[in-house]
């Protein structure tokens, strides 16, 4: 293995080469491609490793295969966060439901109770029965050991229709029976027992269906099918039955192997196992054993025309474009090492791949390495993958093409052939497919935008003026904890997060994977631009429940000493809050073995992320902040807040540096404020303007106490500024200048609405941006009787405080929500004519509302910049 140190102390990323793995055999794996052995990096790269419910078909859809189906998600608000991307997918709008877990349902297990109900509210909600109710659990519940098969044959006695189990562990994700394969098992456990039909079969395996193209839908018909059903093709749920009635089963992906064994051991359905080649030799060969296993042969016709055209297509690009070269990723619609392979034989050149080799992947690799020993195999999860240098096509790497969009992430300016469809090619389609795409790329000679990035579509929020809210629906009554209509917010662990990312430390997430998937692929927009020392623990089952402290320990240090970062923060997830992990502990060990700080934050993934920003930023102060030299305040203001002196117009009399906290992608009305502020304050006299949270680094947190005047943005950074007041007589001031520009484009009727005085208006947002939009409506329309109340999902205990306000508006809500139930008893028990909230918030019923666009990142999960 290379690993050669450099004079910036950055190690050159761990690799083998294709004939050091063949040398060493598939019985002796190095610990490079071993998860369990080390953290994992978190680049863009390891999306759908780190997240088995963030892309493509993760748990969330597979358990939604079914026609008609819904999905609750029962767990900590963090792990349902990114099922904001999915349904904004067509066809999803509407299927998924939330039943978020506290500390309390994790000691009590209470919330397994309020699972029937929950299912009786959603079933009586819907104006179509669904067919299925999927109930997802996640890690925390495999902490607990709860029996989701009983809670679900209690819930189906409530509603008389299905209800099964759906698990996103990743805790058991290298385990007997991972996310992918059992919620396989669990679908399929729902077919009925139905007389066998000869004619025919069902293809397991993928979640969507086969390029209706592939010749395999020809070969089966000539053998006498006359019906061929996958999950994704069925027209409705009594089409998805039918699949019982299959003579066998075809099994075209291996995580479908369970589930067709336990179809033969419950219905008595055989199967048979094909792979997807891209030499089409070896899908030949294929055919063949699969056509003498029914007693019949290959029909020429429909084999030899197919055949033909995928090797002539292939031909005919290697003939135009003989000195190709590839780098091959492992998010892709092939085994990676199966398409290298074929890249080979036509006689291109491979310099990487970027895949884990598993020991059915070592037939490939023998014959890579005799062909072309000196391929780097490099592994996506590795930490010392932070130190891949981004190469151009004409770099050192000599890439020309990218398949994969994790190997794109690494070769940036190369072309970039995604490959990996929702659509599943097979067969001798499946080779000229890529042939056509290849050469549809080479001679267009154009790098097409990146597809696949989790940053939602930026829109601009003049787009709309108002939209109106839903309509009101008859339900149940509530069930606390339950959302039929709202997303789960930003999570504290992603508050955490984001106050740390700007900094120089190395981010430790103590969790299984997904909860950095999460993240890092949903929360954090900074994450697909800017490389960041951010690694998952990458705990299994076992680690928890043994509480393997030490291996955690080791796997850091070794991951610290490939990094130039001059501290250490953990952050914690529902994980280590079940298991009561020692934080203290951990400090103590890394901090002796790597001789840096080290800093915790106990976020347990079940609060709002003003929770995670509050410790976070205060931890940071209180680690850095130098303690002897104080600020040289700008004006009196007696140690109290005040009302925006400096960023209300008013000239300031300072020089020196303004500090801004408050300020993450989570906290901004809209990124783009962050210039606007800053010019703001230097018009006023600042020399230099700080964002903590944003731009900041370590020594500005050193030198914090310098400031000579601090700004709070939000809620989540009171409590700081109070600290820095506290020590080092830093005044500060609350408000979020700037603001009034959101009053542009107002609805028609609006401002006739406020001159007439009869307006009522509800502002939904961070307690400080609502306090000072709610003062900027009462300068523009002063001494009018409208009625303004302000209501915040973030309300910090700092925003209780009755001393902090925005121009005589109290920074603290008039309205405390906890979720969703106490928005939709506000909105029962008053009436408002326009509310002022992010767009995700249309869902909700609010008896003939408009609501006007004031975004929030950390409701929707939605970049809107203006």
């Amino acid at each position: 293995m290379k690993n050669k140190s450099e004079k910036n102390f950055k190690i050159e990323p761990n690799y083998y080469t294709a004939a050091e793995l063949s040398r060493a055999g598939k019985d002796h794996i190095p610990d490079l491609y071993q998860t369990g052995r080390h953290l994992i990096y978190s680049s863009p790269a390891t999306l759908a490793y780190n997240s088995p419910g963030a892309e493509g078909f993760g748990v969330k859809r597979a358990g939604l295969s079914v026609p008609g189906s819904v999905m609750l998600i029962v767990s900590p608000g963090c792990c349902g966060r990114n099922t904001a991307e999915i349904t904004r997918i067509r066809g999803y709008e509407d299927r998924f439901f939330y039943l978020q877990m506290d500390e309390t349902d994790l000691v009590t297990g209470r919330h397994l109770k309020k699972i029937p109900a929950a299912v009786r509210r959603i079933a009586g909600s819907l104006p179509v029965k669904p067919s299925v109710i999927m109930i997802c659990i996640t890690c925390a519940d495999a902490l607990l050991g709860t029996d989701l098969e009983r809670v679900c044959r209690r819930a189906e006695r409530e509603v008389n229709l299905p209800v099964r189990p759906c698990y996103m562990y990743a805790l058991t994700r290298e385990g007997r029976k991972p996310p992918m394969v059992y919620v396989r098992e669990s679908l399929y456990s729902m077919l009925p027992r139905q007389k066998k039909r000869s004619t025919s079969v069902n293809l397991l395996g993928y979640f969507a269906p086969l390029h209706p193209e592939s010749e395999l839908f020809s070969l089966l018909k000539s053998a006498g099918i006359r019906k061929i059903r996958q999950i994704s093709a069925c027209k409705d749920v009594n089409d998805f039955y039918r699949m019982g009635e299959a003579n066998f089963n075809l099994v075209l992906n291996p995580e479908a192997r369970g589930a067709a064994e336990a179809l033969t051991n419950r219905l008595g359905i055989p199967s048979i196992e094909l792979t997807r080649f891209y030499e089409t030799d070896l899908t030949g060969h294929q055919y063949q054993a699969f056509f003498a296993a029914l007693g019949m042969t290959v029909p020429e016709n429909v084999n030899a025309m197919t055949k033909e055209r995928a090797d002539s297509a292939g031909a005919a690009l290697r003939a135009e474009y003989p000195d190709l070269s590839f780098s091959i990723g492992e998010v892709v619609n092939a085994n990676p090492f199966e398409l290298a392979l074929a890249l080979l034989r036509m006689g291109w050149r491979v310099t990487e791949i970027f895949a884990n080799p598993a020991a059915d992947c070592y037939p490939y690799i023998d014959r890579i390495a005799a062909l072309c020993p000196d391929i780097r195999v490099y592994s996506n999860t590795d930490p010392s993958m932070l130190s891949y240098e981004i190469r151009s096509a004409e770099g050192t790497s000599g890439t020309h093409i990218t398949i994969g969009k994790d190997a794109a992430y690494y070769h940036p300016d190369a072309l970039h052939l995604n490959f990996n469809e929702d659509s599943q090619p097979f067969g001798y389609e499946a080779a000229w497919y890529l042939w056509e795409r290849l050469g549809e790329l080479v001679r267009e000679k154009v790098s097409p935008a990146r597809e696949g990035s989790t940053l939602p579509q930026e829109l601009s929020a003049q787009e709309e003026t108002s939209v109106p809210m839903a309509p009101e629906k008859a339900l149940a009554g509530p069930v606390k904890g339950l959302d039929m209509y709202l997303t789960p917010f930003a999570p504290d662990q992603s508050g955490a997060v984001s106050a740390l990312y700007s900094l120089d430390g190395m981010i430790v997430i103590l969790d299984a994977g997904g909860c950095t998937g999460n993240i890092l692929g949903f929360d954090e927009p900074r994450w697909q631009h800017h490389k960041a020392a951010v690694f998952s623990a990458g705990l299994r089952d076992m680690d928890a429940i043994m509480g393997r402290d030490r291996e955690l320990v080791q796997k850091a240090v070794s991951a610290f000493s490939g990094t130039e970062c001059s501290f250490i923060a953990l952050v914690g997830t529902p994980v280590p809050s079940i298991i009561g992990t020692d934080y203290r502990a951990l400090e103590r060990m890394l901090e002796k073995k790597c001789g840096c700080p080290v800093i915790s934050i106990p976020t347990c993934g079940m609060k709002t992320c003003e929770s995670g920003l509050e410790q976070t930023y205060l931890t940071l102060f209180r680690s850095f902040s130098g303690k002897g030299k104080a600020s040289s305040s700008d004006g009196n203001l007696s140690g109290h807040s005040q009302s925006g002196t400096a960023l209300s117009g008013h000239p300031a009399k300072a020089s020196g540096t303004a500090g801004v906290i408050g300020c993450t992608p989570l906290e901004f009305v809209d990124i783009a404020d962050q210039k606007r502020i800053r010019d703001l304050l230097k018009s006023r006299g600042y020399g230099r303007v700080v964002f903590y949270g944003s731009d900041a680094d370590r020594q500005d947190y050193e030198n914090a106490g310098e400031n000579v005047r601090n700004f709070v943005l939000s809620g989540a950074g009171i409590r700081s500024a109070e600290y820095l007041r506290e020590t080092f007589g830093t005044p500060f001031e609350v408000g979020y200048p700037g603001i009034a520009g959101y009053l542009r484009n107002l609805p028609s009727g609006f401002e006739d609405t406020c001159r007439a005085g009869t307006a009522r208006i509800l502002i939904l947002h961070d307690p400080v941006a609502a306090a000072s939009l709610k003062a900027a409506l009462l300068e523009r329309f002063p001494g009018e009787k409208i009625r303004i109340d302000c209501a915040s999902f973030f309300a910090g205990k700092a925003c209780e405080q009755d001393s902090y306000t925005v121009s005589g508006v109290p920074v603290k809500p008039d309205v405390s929500l906890r979720e969703e139930n106490d928005l939709l008893s506000l909105l029962r028990e008053k009436t408002y004519d326009y509310i002022f909230a992010d767009p995700a918030i249309a869902k909700i019923p609010a008896g003939g509302a408009s609501l006007i666009s004031f975004p929030s990142f950390a409701i929707s999960g939605k970049r809107i910049l203006t």
